[in-house]
């Protein structure tokens, strides 16, 4: 469609539809309904000034402008500018335009249209970081740029009772709940079945009681049960969550695992790709793992991982494990890590929008400070009995953000008996202050709940 026409129709449009009006408005409003400036997002200066002047109005007056007040601005602002014949000109035009139009071709054209407007802004403000080196804020802004989309949900109405049915089927039929592969957890008091699309669960612990291990053993009980996985670490790599998931799945010491793919064994390679064969290849779905360095990426980033997954290797999670929220950046570069309540409050939020956009379950994690460990067992490695949310590493805005959060914990003699409790400190949907007691078998990387 030609650019000029299109730019039309959006103004015809604009003057019919307030919902268009006040989405469009976010993107190309300037707020200079006179025209002292020269910028522009149309082609002509004429159809900025007239879009500034039916959004302001419509912001003031609350409804839209008919044709003899957009004409009187006009009359008053522009009396003795050269620009009046032409602006008024375009306004009848606009304004009685009755041609019969598709909106929905129009409205689709509009969405690319200030897309390409959106992605020069962004270059053009984002000069300075190039110019700095600040490559990270340079290509979040271009992202943003491209990634604009229409909301065209308009919501349940509980009235509509087809509606509501869709409603709750699309959160609890067909595979849409995913399980944690822990009865206690899913059960209908807890999880009632598992997390659902676009909600957020995280895990909290001390360092090295069993964070990554938990995830690791929830991304597996994912995969079996037909899902597709993936788990992005800023901490462990690659390699070592391999040879946990392997060593889950096979039955196999982690050491064992190692052996065996890195061929210092060769009875034991040709053994563990006999056991692949019959326990992995066949499965419904798959488990991808990827690793970044600590403190460097966002949920921006983790987003462009996802679209590059989706476009070459035609994968879509299922579910998604970040291990883990204290180790990201947040998408704005800028923000000062001065204040880490807010600091680590927005990023749990941008990792919940993840879940909310896609529609797909995240699990993360976060640690907890030293008023977790017990005073009787610091010196053996202990913590508390029970572990409750007021001692979340940093920022309780990961508690108010996430959906669900349970925590970790080892007492000295529990870690003597290879036992771990895990306690549901926040749950949005269902009961909380109740715990299970799990068996961890380190050499298989097991975690299995004791009955």
């Amino acid at each position: 469609m030609n650019k000029e026409l299109l730019e039309f129709y959006i103004l015809v449009f604009c003057l019919r539809d307030e919902s268009f009006l006040i989405t469009v408005g976010e993107y190309l409003f300037l707020n200079d309904p006179s025209g002292k400036t020269k910028k522009t997002f149309f082609s002509s200066k004429v159809y900025q000034i007239i879009f500034d002047l039916i959004f302001s109005t419509f912001s003031k007056i609350g409804k839209l402008p008919a044709e003899k007040s957009l004409v009187f601005l006009i009359e008053g602002l522009f009396k003795s500018d050269s620009r009046k014949a032409e602006l008024l000109e375009n306004i009848n035009d606009i304004c009685r335009f009755t041609d019969p139009i598709d909106f929905f071709i129009i409205e689709e054209a509009t969405q690319e249209f200030i897309k390409k407007v959106m992605f020069v802004e962004a270059l053009n403000k984002s000069q300075n970081d190039l110019e700095n080196e600040n490559y990270e804020a340079f290509v979040d802004a271009l992202s943003k740029s491209i990634n604009i989309s229409f909301d065209e949900d308009l919501g349940v109405d509980i009235k509509d009772i087809e509606a509501v049915k869709e409603a709750v089927k699309a959160d609890n039929v067909g595979g849409q709940v995913i399980p944690t592969g822990y009865s206690f957890l899913d059960s209908p008091a807890i999880l009632n079945g598992g997390l659902r699309p676009g909600e957020l669960g995280v895990i909290a612990a001390n360092s090295g009681i069993g964070k990554t291990m938990l995830m690791c053993n929830m991304a597996i009980n994912n995969l079996l049960d037909g899902k597709n996985v993936l788990m992005v670490s800023f901490e462990t790599s690659v390699s070592r969550i391999i040879s946990r998931v392997f060593s889950n799945l096979l039955g196999q010491k982690a050491n064992v695992i190692v052996d065996g793919l890195t061929g210092e064994n060769e009875t034991i390679e040709n053994d563990l790709e006999s056991q692949f064969n019959d326990i992995v290849s066949p499965l419904k779905g798959t488990l991808i793992i990827k690793e970044y360095p600590s403190n460097v990426k966002s949920s921006n980033d983790i987003m462009a991982y996802l679209s590059k997954l989706k476009k070459i290797k035609g994968f879509v999670p299922d579910v998604l494990y970040l291990d883990y929220l204290l180790i990201m950046s947040t998408n704005d570069k800028r923000m000062d890590r001065g204040n880490l309540h807010q600091y680590f409050k927005t990023i749990t939020e941008e990792v919940r929008n993840i879940a909310k956009m896609l529609h797909i379950v995240v699990w993360s994690a976060t640690q907890i400070n030293r008023e977790g460990l017990s005073d009787s067992d610091n010196n053996k490695g202990g913590t508390k009995a029970i572990i409750t949310s007021r001692s979340l590493s940093s920022s309780s805005g990961i508690e108010f953000t996430s959906d669900f959060l349970c925590t970790l914990s080892q007492t000295s003699k529990q870690k003597d008996k290879g036992e771990i409790t895990c306690f549901v400190a926040k749950n949005r949907n269902g009961a909380k202050g109740v715990w299970m007691y799990m068996d961890a078998d380190m050499d298989s990387c097991r975690f299995t709940q004791k009955v």
